[in-house]
């Protein structure tokens, strides 16, 4: 945990002490405000057990200048360095499919510069791995060794909670599922030191609800806003 004492606030984001922020997003009315959907019709909002959960209904396809993600939506809201991101996500796709997906992005800066968590059914060199898109195909950062691969993320139709701690100045991504204490995954990298957060998929869909992030609000050049 980053431990910022802060106030948390539904589907909003608040400056408290020492420029540190904490924001919520539950997807309750007025959500499209906050949220860049590369595909607005892949995308909408429906309730599911109580709770309002933000559902991809359609698959998009990975573009074939820059091989990335097919469909990706951005919380809009603020643009973040050091953070710790949130989300309950559930990859909708046939447990049939092993290679299914759903994914979280941070560090975005636009299409074609960012981090994304790859959550999978199944892991090997593509699956189930922590991704950088700079300008170029995307590219595994994590370390990943074929004979003690990571266990896979998302082998069912349930949510799985998970965490993802963010620190520009060492570079280190960690990700954590469903509040075990230590990280299925983690990289070093430090391309990008600041962005946005975001969901979607590379080629499936997913939904995702009770969305969490806490941290410091980047200073943007004026050359990405």
């Amino acid at each position: 945990m980053l431990g910022f004492a802060s106030v948390l606030l539904a589907a909003s984001v608040m400056v408290v002490g020492g420029g540190d922020i904490i924001a919520r997003e539950d997807f309750d009315e007025g959500w499209e405000g906050r949220w860049k959907p590369q595909t607005p019709s892949h995308w909408a909002v429906e309730r599911e057990g109580g709770r309002a959960i933000l559902r991809m209904t359609e698959p998009g396809v990975p573009p074939q200048t820059i091989r990335r993600p097919g469909e990706m939506a951005i919380w809009t809201a603020e643009s973040w360095a050091e953070v710790e991101f949130t989300a309950h996500v559930r990859c909708d796709q046939d447990v049939a499919t092993t290679a299914r997906d759903a994914i979280l992005i941070l560090g975005y800066q636009d299409d074609t510069h960012f981090y994304y968590v790859h959550l999978a059914g199944r892991s090997d060199a593509v699956h189930n791995a922590i991704m950088l898109v700079n300008g170029k195909d995307r590219e595994r950062i994590d370390r990943f060794d074929p004979s003690h691969p990571y266990p896979p993320s998302l082998t069912d139709r349930s949510f799985h909670k998970v965490r993802v701690v963010r620190a520009p100045s060492s570079g280190e991504i960690l990700v954590y599922l469903d509040d075990k204490p230590k990280p299925a995954m983690r990289a070093v990298d430090r391309t990008l030191a600041w962005g946005r957060l975001g969901v979607g998929s590379f080629d499936d869909t997913a939904s995702f609800h009770t969305l969490v992030a806490q941290g410091n609000r980047a200073k943007v050049p004026d050359a990405r806003p």
